[in-house]
C-alpha cells in the first residue's frame, strides 16, 4: 500500500492521471512476466534444501550454478519477449493512440530493464530461504519490494520526471540483486569454510 502511495503519488505530480492508469498496465504485466520466475525459484528450493541439510557442497554448487545460468537465460528470454510484444500487451489494456497507451509504450521499454534483474532476486531470496537464512532471503525481499523503491521514487523522478519513475522499479532490483550476488558468494565461502570443501 506504501509503495502504491508512493508511486501514485509521483506520477500524478509529473504525469498526471493518465500516468497512474498506465502504471497500473505496467505493474499487471510485470506481475503475469514475474510468474515462471517464482516459480522456478519456488521448485529449486527443495532441492538446494536436501543437499544444504545433507552438507553436500558438490551438488548444492552444481545446482545453484544450473539455477542461476537458467535463470538469467529465463530473464533475458522474458526482456525479449516483452520488448517484441510490448505493444500488444498495452493494447490489451488500452487501445492504440489513447493517451494512456501512448505514455505506457513510453514507459514500457525502461520499465522492462526489470526484468533482466528480477530473476536473480526471486532466486536468491528463495535460496536462502532454503538455505535456512531467513534474515538474507527478507533482506533481498525488503530491498527489491519497498527500500530501494522509496529511496529512487525520492531521487529519480526529480532529476528525470516520469521516467524516472518508471526507472524506480529497474533500478531497485539492480541494487538488490547485487547485495543478492554478494550474499550468494559470501554464503558459498561460509559454506566452504564451514565444511572444508573447495
Amino acid at each position: 500500500s506504501v509503495i502504491s502511495v508512493c508511486f501514485n503519488s509521483s506520477l500524478l505530480r509529473y504525469g498526471g492521471d493518465i500516468a497512474v492508469g498506465a502504471m497500473t498496465i505496467l505493474t499487471s504485466v510485470m506481475q503475469f512476466a514475474m510468474l515462471p520466475l517464482q516459480g522456478l525459484g519456488q521448485g529449486a528450493q527443495p532441492i538446494i534444501s536436501y543437499n544444504f541439510g545433507a552438507q553436500n557442497h558438490r551438488q548444492l554448487k552444481r545446482m545453484m550454478k544450473i539455477c542461476l545460468t537458467f535463470i538469467v537465460a529465463v530473464s533475458a528470454f522474458i526482456f525479449t519477449a516483452s520488448m517484441i510484444s510490448g505493444p500488444a500487451l498495452i493494447a490489451a489494456f488500452s487501445p492504440a493512440g489513447t493517451p494512456v497507451y501512448e505514455i505506457a509504450a513510453e514507459g514500457f521499454p525502461v520499465f522492462s530493464l526489470s526484468f533482466l534483474f528480477c530473476g536473480v532476486n526471486i532466486f536468491a531470496s528463495a535460496a536462502f530461504t532454503a538455505l535456512s537464512d531467513g534474515k538474507t532471503s527478507a533482506l533481498i525481499s525488503f530491498l527489491r519490494t519497498f527500500g530501494l523503491i522509496v529511496l529512487f521514487l525520492t531521487i529519480l523522478p526529480d532529476v528525470l520526471g516520469v521516467k524516472g519513475v518508471w526507472l524506480a522499479v529497474p533500478a531497485a532490483e539492480l541494487g538488490a540483486m547485487a547485495v543478492s550476488v554478494f550474499c550468494l558468494f559470501e554464503g558459498q565461502r561460509a559454506f566452504c569454510l564451514k565444511t572444508g570443501q573447495q
